[in-house]
C-alpha cells in the first residue's frame, strides 16, 4: 500500500473516531430534552411562555408590543409586565379586547389578565 492511501485511510479513521466521540458527549440540548424534576418544569414553562408570547404578539396592537411582555401564566391568569404606568393604563383599557382575541387564537382557558408595572428596557 502506498503512503498516500495509508494517510487517507488514517485520516478517515481519525475523523470517524472524532465523530463517534462527539456523538457520545451529551450536549446542553440533550440534557434539556431529557430533563427531569425542577429542570424539566423550568424548560416546560419556558416553552409555554415562548408559545404564549408568539400568540400574544400576533394579537397585540403595534405600539403596545414594545412596552409589554408576558411574565407568566398561573391558574389561567395571564400576568403581563409593562414598562410604565401610562402603558399599564392603555393595556387596562384594551384588556377585554385582548382577552377575547387571545381566546379566539388558541388560548380559551385564560380567565383574566393581570398587569404589573416593571420599569426598564424589554430589549425589543
Amino acid at each position: 500500500m502506498d503512503k498516500e492511501k495509508l494517510h487517507a485511510l488514517s485520516d478517515s479513521l481519525n475523523q470517524y473516531k472524532r465523530s463517534t466521540y462527539r456523538s457520545k458527549v451529551p450536549t446542553l440540548g440533550d440534557h434539556l430534552n431529557t430533563a427531569k424534576g425542577g429542570l424539566a418544569n423550568l424548560v416546560d414553562n419556558i416553552n409555554r411562555i415562548n408559545c404564549l408570547s408568539q400568540i400574544f404578539n400576533d394579537v397585540l396592537e403595534p405600539p403596545l408590543i414594545d412596552h409589554c411582555q408576558i411574565v407568566h401564566l398561573r391558574n389561567n391568569i395571564l400576568v403581563l409586565a409593562v414598562d410604565s404606568s401610562q402603558w399599564a393604563n392603555r393595556l387596562r383599557f384594551e384588556k377585554l379586547s385582548i382577552l377575547t382575541k387571545l381566546r379566539q387564537n388558541g388560548l380559551p382557558s385564560i380567565s383574566s389578565i393581570d398587569i404589573i408595572v416593571q420599569p426598564g428596557d424589554f430589549n425589543r
